[in-house]
């Protein structure tokens, strides 16, 4: 029987790796003529009893150690309690990797022939494809991998965009520091954190906050995020419990930080220091402190160093993995079983099939609001297929589509066939792509010597009504000056910010004076 009794650590050493494989030999086998050298392994499943496993690619790790434990500050984190607070790590000699003990209380075993075997504290045991290292009792173990699998979520993905961003996401999972994801809308930001969640190993809850919805009252803010207490302010008839202590022990997810207001980013980058004291709304300070341990996954479709955020909290939101979340033109050849996975979704459509036409329709569409724009498409599909037919055909994905571009204003153009031609990055089969636009911005001196004025057509404007135009002015009144601008069209800044996205007005700094421009 194995004595739970902890011996006295001895030192790691770094002796030459030992190969599993020779532990599954019989001692008497003769010594033969040297073997190739083994495949590599790039990639460890972690298998727990009663979870899902956890993938973790080994070539997108940053570090060529990876400590395992269930410690505090621990990359590959077990929450056992027959495993020892560190009890080995991975380590990388010479593009092999191997596995070390470090001494652990109940230690670490590796199959052979006759049975299960220790491995001896401090000696580096090199890792082959399939091999297998049990911690403990044997409940959690190690399993070496020479590729990395199939998503389990996203069945069917082939890009190397996708497989990439979804290696990210799994080696990203099990680190306690923040994570920030850079994507566009609807490309799958909450789908990553959601993942980054499952796969961390905490207990916590998973919370996820828009921050384009949090008040920019300061009273109204501290409840969300803290909390109140019972009669803390007028209508307070029940305590509540904020954000961050509903996740404490798991992942607080905060979605659009770029639309943050000025008073949310001071109180936000508080909340995130590590020192403070966080009472919810109401409490005396007389109460025991106590700072809940989150770890924040925070999510914008525009990089940080583009937005209005202060930089002290840019900084803090992307100490941590950054995680590029890959738009779906990126990985077209995804969308096949990204089709299939929606379709599955509704168990009564198990007879609705796509025809080879409608899925070549789906896969050139332009897709401008991403994964949730073809999500949506798909289930609608799938719904009236149901009730009409059981094939999907390309006629009636045109006319979703087309309905969909007519929903966001863009105007059809008739074309009959699918063409090579230069026109198909604006115009395709009918359905015209939503184009960027450049704003080009005055300088400083262009605005003194030429100041615009308030047009009375933008005052109050409707956001309904605006056109790119109405917006494009507003921008170069307030020279780029985002909020300003809202404030002059009377609108918010997270609406202003929509419609820039749906005119695709894109903000381009002056340009740089020259030395002719005096003359």
């Amino acid at each position: 029987s194995m004595t739970r009794s902890r011996a006295t650590e001895p030192e790691v050493t770094r002796d030459a790796p030992q190969d599993i494989s020779k532990l599954h030999d019989p001692p008497t086998r003769p010594t033969r003529r040297p073997m190739p050298p083994p495949p590599q392994v790039t990639a460890i499943r972690l298998h727990r009893r009663g979870e899902a496993p956890l993938v973790l690619s080994l070539k997108a790790t940053r570090s060529s150690t990876i400590l395992i434990g269930r410690g505090e500050n621990i990359e590959l984190r077990v929450k056992d309690s027959g495993i020892s607070r560190i009890h080995g790590f991975l380590r990388c000699d010479e593009q092999q990797w191997v596995y070390v003990d470090v001494g652990s209380a109940n230690g670490s075993w590796v199959d052979h022939v006759d049975g299960r075997v220790r491995l001896v504290p401090g000696q580096a045991v090199m890792l082959q494809p399939d091999d297998k290292v049990y911690l403990a009792s044997g409940s959690t173990f190690i399993e070496a991998l020479d590729a990395m699998p199939p998503s389990d979520v996203n069945a069917g993905t082939r890009s190397a965009a996708g497989r990439q961003f979804e290696s990210h996401v799994a080696t990203a999972a099990t680190s306690h520091l923040p994570v920030f994801l850079l994507g566009p809308s609807g490309a799958g930001k909450t789908w990553a954190a959601e993942v980054l969640h499952r796969h961390s190993g905490r207990r916590g809850r998973y919370i996820a906050i828009n921050c384009a919805g949090l008040p920019s009252d300061p009273n109204q803010l501290k409840s969300e995020l803290l909390g109140h207490t019972r009669g803390a302010f007028t209508g307070a008839d029940v305590a509540k419990v904020g954000a961050f202590f509903a996740a404490d022990g798991g992942t607080l997810f905060l979605d659009e930080v770029e639309s943050l207001s000025r008073e949310a980013q001071g109180f936000l980058l508080h909340l995130l220091e590590d020192s403070g004291q966080l009472l919810p709304l109401g409490a005396s300070n007389t109460a025991e402190p106590r700072r809940p341990k989150v770890c924040v996954v925070s999510a914008s479709k525009r990089p940080l160093r583009l937005t209005e955020l202060r930089t002290d909290l840019t900084h803090r939101l992307a100490s941590g993995e950054l995680i590029q979340v890959p738009s779906l033109r990126e990985r077209a050849d995804d969308i096949p079983g990204l089709v299939e996975r929606f379709r599955l979704e509704d168990p009564a459509a198990a007879g609705v099939t796509f025809a080879r036409e409608a899925l070549d329709v789906i896969i050139k569409a332009p897709w401008d609001g991403e994964i949730r724009e073809l999500r949506s498409t798909i289930l609608l599909l799938v719904d009236r297929a149901k009730r009409s037919g059981r094939v999907v055909d390309a006629d009636a994905v045109r006319e979703r589509l087309s309905a969909l571009r007519m929903s966001h204003g863009i105007a059809p153009r008739h074309r009959s066939h699918f063409g090579d031609d230069d026109d198909d990055q604006t115009h395709f089969d009918g359905l015209r792509r939503r184009t960027t636009v450049e704003l080009r911005l005055p300088t400083q001196s262009q605005r003194d010597a030429a100041p615009l004025s308030p047009s009375p057509t933008l005052d109050k404007l409707s956001s309904r009504r605006a056109s790119a135009d109405d917006v494009a002015a507003a921008l170069r009144l307030t020279g780029g000056n985002i909020d300003r601008a809202a404030t002059v069209l009377g609108w918010s800044r997270n609406t202003l910010t929509k419609k820039m996205d749906e005119f695709g007005l894109r903000l381009r700094p002056p340009r740089p004076p020259r030395a002719d421009d005096a003359s």
